[in-house]
Parts: C-alpha cells; structure tokens; sequence
C-alpha cells in the first residue's frame, strides 16, 4: 500500500471510531468464503465505479491510487458490509482540521461507491454462499467540464475515417503497441514490448465496427476535450488517442489523466478501440491469433513463432495455444525470454498459471524431456497450483528435484508443501542460490495469501528433517529470515537454531528483527546486541536507523545491562 495512503487509512480508523460499513450482514450463520481476486473480478457484475475527490481541496490524495475496502456480499451477491482496511495503532493527536475533512469526504464516498457494486452469488460446493474479501476502489480527481463545446464532425463518408490508440511502455511491464483503424476496416498494428506479438501485422473489422467505434468518440465528446491530461508523476504509460474525420483531427493524450480531471469517459474508449479492433489476437493471444497470422502467410515454423507460443502461454488463451500447435509451431524446451516476462518456456509459463488445459495441449504436443517437465513443475509448485501439479508429475516430472520442494515451500500453502513431501525428497536440498526450503519460505512474499500459512509449512518441514542452522550462499539462516514473525522463532530456536548465526553482510537473528516481541524474545534466548554488521552497526544503530523506538529503548537496556 502507498505509504502516504495508509496513513490516511489508519487516520480514517480513529477519527470514525468504527469500521466503514453499510448494514451488517445477516447470513443464517454460514461463513463467509474467501475468494482470491481473480475470482472477484470473475463475479463483479459491471465495472468497478472510482471515487471522485477534489484534489485542489486534498492534495494528499492525489498520490493515494487507491482506497483499499474489505467487503461482505450476502448469498445473492449482495454488499451488505463495506468496512475500510487499515490499523488501529495510529496516534490522532496531531490531526489537523483539513485532514479531517479529507477522511470524512473519502468515507462518504468509498461507502457510497461499495454500497453500489453487485457480484454473481459466490459458490462453495454448489450452493450460494456469502463472501468476504478486499478490493482496491480507484481514487481520482473530479472530472473536468469541457470549457467550449466543439461540435462531432460530421462524417460524411466513413472510408474518410482513421483511429489511432497507441500505449507506451512503463518502469514496469506495460504492454506498447499502437493499434490504427481505417474507415474500410483494415486494421494496423505495431507491437513493441511486453506483447505476445511483436511487429507489424494487419487484419480487418467491418464496417459496423468501425462506425462502433466513431460513435464512441461522439459520445465522449472528443472535439471537446483538452488536447492533454497529464500528471506530474514518472514512470507510467501514456496512451494516446485520435480521429480523423475529412481532414479535421483531434488526438488527446492521457498520462494518468483521471488524476488530474480527466473525463473516465476516454479511458473507456481507449479500452473500445481496443475491443473493437481485436487487438488482444496479437497483445496476448486468443482463438483469432492464428486465423490473422494465417492471413499474412506467417511461417508457423520460424523461431519467431516458438517465441510466440511462450507469450501467448504466458498470457493468452489456451485455444490460441492449441491453434498455434496445430499450426505447426514447435513446442520447444528451450527457454526463450517472453515479451510479458521472464524466461521460460511455454510449459513454463502455462504451468505458473496453473491453465491445466494449456498444459495438456503442451504435453501432447510431445514434450519429452523430463527435466523440462520438472522446472514447470517448479513454476507451477511455486504458484500454488496444486492441479498443474498433479498434472506434470503424472507426466513424468521429478518431485524429489530439490528446486522443486524449495519452490513448493516459497508459495507459503501448507498443501502445496505436503504434497511434494509425499515424495521423500530431501528437506536441506538446495535450489537457486543455495536457498533451503525453509529459507524459501521465509523469504518470499506473496500478495495473495488466502491460503498461505508460513508457521505450519515451517513446522512441516522441520518435522520432515530440515535444519535451521543450514545458510544460502548470503550466510543467511532461517531465523535471520524470518524478521517478524515471533512462533516462527520459537520453533526454529526450540530446533536448535543459532541465535547468533551472521550472514556474510553480517547481519544477525537480532539485527533483522523487525518487532519489540521478536527482538525480546532472541535477547532472552542470549541473542548477542553487540554483533555487528560489516558496516558496524549494532542492532540498535540500525533500530535508530528505522526509528523504531520501542525496539531502541530495549536494545539500550540490553547493553546497558551486558556492561555492568
């Protein structure tokens, strides 16, 4: 979460006193399911409405992104609970009267807006359910009123039309493509990175499409909006539209644009020239990729193709997959670098996906090797897809490879872990880095964690011989990974866990230690505050680092009292 942001959350707690909520839920005494946010975004019936907030009132909101809520639907799908995620811990002593009226505006609004959304009944087992989970509502600024409207042009003869959307790149892993329409249907594209399909390539829409597409740009009143909406931030894509009618063009630039007014109307026409173009057959990859390709008289053999399989199995549909195998194209075991990510193959990349479908398209294609069916077994252990899993060990992959129970063991699901277990494999293997199992799963982080208990995948593996004291190729031990977590400790150490263990940089148990609990515990167990690391910092130079104030009155307790 944005940390600007989740002092506003935490604000938002104690100046309300009480959850943010609608009524409470009355659901015949059934627990409410958990779905992962796939699943959410599956069943939310619409799309998900933004806040609208007036940033020239709140300028701290601007850089907030989003307000983060954890909602209750009943068994018909219903909101019947919006209660606003954050702490309880924040001192309010120095809130000031502006600050106030932000958060009271923020919870009108976010209750407003998730009091409004609907969901198709979850399931559990057949029957509806109530569900419980969080979502991030969009927070954005009041959109602009256009000064002057400009009149639509008329269109006259639509041959005389051409539409452009271009997207750039960003810090991250932005798709960048241009996509560009004429009036007669044909359709360019260009693809540059992070896409499934790099180049040019060209296809066709009807006419019907094409005027689809004209009506969307009346409808926002494009001629009327400003010629850019750009936010002062970097690092973010830009997307850029336009539309040519007899002569007369208009194109608008969005950086970021609804944080600074601009109208959510062009950011749904950026996404239906999108729609409407197909332009998903080349960025990701679905049942019209192969057709279009055809079209052009690609060569289903070259290695470009091969590159084309792992996007698309990375990111695409498992029919386009299956169209690009029939097609011709080889599935190879060689690893070649995605344009959506990292290297890996097309088994690989289904397999991180848990798209078991995908899977079995690839393994009947024949893929024999084995120790390519082992790495995916690893990308999908990893993922916590027990499904795929079951899959490519049925298929010949070894789950006593050490990589893969050290990958099982970074997912943090104790059912993942145990199922690789099943096969005897060695607890202290090793996989990249040297990293142990147990390193692995202290070590990762997971954003979605409906199913990640990393104490009882802790207490699995020791049960089944790991030792605590074994370090990665860093020096770094188990319970110096483990930075917070206080049971985690006290079974690592009732193991025989060294509480003094230095990774190379030096850094101890004690040093790492995040929380007052944790650093008490591993002094009480003869943690040593006088270690340093290999800039010579103790374990309170580095409290006082992170200004942590409890830790730094214990840590000088600790000392004072080792010198007496």
């Amino acid at each position: 979460m944005n940390g600007s942001f989740r002092l506003i959350v935490l604000m938002l707690a104690v100046v309300i006193g009480q959850p943010l909520r609608g009524h409470e839920a009355k659901s015949q005494g059934r627990e409410p399911v958990s779905p992962d946010e796939e699943e959410v975004a599956a069943h939310l019936v619409g799309t998900l409405t933004v806040i609208r907030m007036d940033f020239s009132r709140f300028p701290d909101l601007q850089t907030a992104g989003v307000v983060p809520v954890e909602v209750l639907v009943d068994e018909h799908g219903n909101v019947t609970s919006v209660n606003l995620k954050g702490g309880d811990d924040i001192d309010d002593k120095n809130m000031t009267k502006s600050q106030y009226e932000m958060l009271r505006a923020v919870i009108a609004e976010a209750q407003k807006t998730g009091m409004q959304l609907h969901f198709r009944p979850f399931e559990d087992q057949g029957h509806p359910v109530p569900a419980r989970f969080e979502i991030q509502i969009p927070i954005r600024g009041l959109a602009e009123q256009s000064a002057k409207h400009v009149p639509f042009p008329q269109v006259h003869h639509l041959t005389s039309v051409k539409i452009v959307l271009s997207r750039t790149g960003c810090l991250g892993t932005c798709p960048s493509y241009s996509v560009e329409v004429h009036g007669d249907g044909t359709v360019l594209y260009d693809g540059q990175s992070f896409v499934a399909i790099a180049g040019s390539h060209r296809a066709s829409v009807s006419p019907d499409m094409v005027s689809e597409m004209v009506e969307a740009f009346r409808s926002a009143d494009y001629f009327s909006l400003k010629n850019k909406y750009v936010w002062g931030a970097t690092d973010l894509p830009t997307y850029t539209t336009s539309i040519s009618i007899d002569g007369k063009t208009k194109e608008v630039v969005d950086y970021a644009g609804q944080q600074v007014g601009m109208p959510e109307t062009v950011s749904k026409l950026e996404e239906t020239i999108d729609r409407l173009s197909g332009v998903e057959r080349w960025t990701k990859g679905n049942g019209e990729t192969v057709p279009a390709l055809m079209q052009e008289k690609f060569d289903f053999k070259s290695p470009q193709a091969s590159e084309i399989l792992a996007n698309v199995a990375q990111k695409g549909s498992a029919e386009a997959v299956r169209d690009l195998i029939a097609a011709g194209v080889p599935v190879s075991s060689v690893p070649v670098q995605p344009r959506l990510g990292m290297p890996g193959t097309a088994l690989d990349n289904a397999a991180q996906r848990g798209d078991v479908e995908m899977l079995r398209a690839l393994l009947s294609a024949g893929i024999k090797d084995a120790e390519a069916k082992t790495e995916a077994l690893k990308r999908a252990s990893s993922a916590g897809k027990i499904e795929a899993m079951h899959l490519l060990i049925g298929s010949g992959a070894d789950p006593a490879e050490p990589g893969v129970l050290v990958q099982a063991s970074a997912s943090g699901i104790p059912a993942v872990v145990q199922e690789i277990l099943n096969y005897k494999p060695d607890a202290n293997g090793r996989g990249q880095d040297g990293t142990t199992a147990l390193i692995a799963c202290l070590r990762a982080y997971h954003y979605k964690d409906k199913d990640v208990n990393r104490k009882e995948v802790v207490r699995m593996l020791l049960d089944a011989g790991a030792d605590p004291n074994i370090a990665d190729n860093t020096g770094m031990t188990p319970l110096i990974a483990n930075s917070r977590d206080l049971e985690i400790a006290q079974m690592l150490i009732a193991r025989g866990a060294n509480v003094n263990a230095q990774a190379k940089d030096g850094f101890t148990p004690l040093l790492n230690a995040e929380t007052v609990e944790l650093t008490r515990f591993l002094l009480e167990h003869g943690a040593d505050p006088f270690a340093k690391t290999d800039h010579g910092q103790t374990a309170l130079d580095w409290a006082k680092q992170m200004n942590r104030k409890a830790q730094v009155a214990l840590l000088e307790a600790a000392m004072a009292g080792k010198k007496q």
